[in-house]
């Protein structure tokens, strides 16, 4: 995965994150960036389960919702539950 960059939140994109985080064991997920980090972040975190550490370098808000949106077939979809808020959010103001 090193080296990967994701631009938006897209279904298919999360589905090969996925499978490479159960690969490499991975136990948690950290996202540092904007809008699209966090919301791909959010996606992995409430597919697999695991803690979501948020470093934002922007203000959207989005880090601190259950909201998530995605591209599902070309079509934007909106989900909410709590497994989609992340545990820690952390700001450098």
């Amino acid at each position: 995965m090193s080296g990967m960059v994701w631009v938006g939140v897209d279904w298919v994109c999360v589905r090969v994150v996925v499978v490479d985080c159960v690969r490499c064991v991975v136990d948690s997920v950290v996202s540092v960036g904007g809008g699209s980090t966090t919301g791909l972040g959010k996606a992995l975190a409430s597919r697999t389960g695991m803690p979501h550490l948020v470093l934002p370098t922007t203000y959207a808000g989005s880090e601190v919702t259950p909201l998530l949106g995605e591209t599902a077939h070309g079509e934007k979809v909106t989900r909410t539950g709590p497994e989609i808020l992340p545990e820690v959010v952390v700001y450098d103001v």
